[in-house]
């Protein structure tokens, strides 16, 4: 794939639509480990991320 980001991303979206936020959170490090510092989109997966951290605490209390 060209863009294995993208790849990764995706696939973060779709663990969170099957209910799977732990794989979404895997994958969208992945694309953090890719991606340069400060750019746009590692802000985006790190929002994402956070998101997807703060979803996971509040479901298990």
């Amino acid at each position: 794939a060209r863009n294995i980001v993208g790849v990764h991303r995706a696939r973060a979206e779709y663990y969170v639509l099957m209910g799977d936020l732990e794989s979404a959170r895997r994958q969208l490090r992945q694309a953090q480990d890719i991606l340069p510092e400060g750019s746009t989109e590692r802000q985006v997966v790190n929002e994402r991320l956070g998101d997807l951290t703060r979803r996971i605490q509040t479901r298990n209390g």
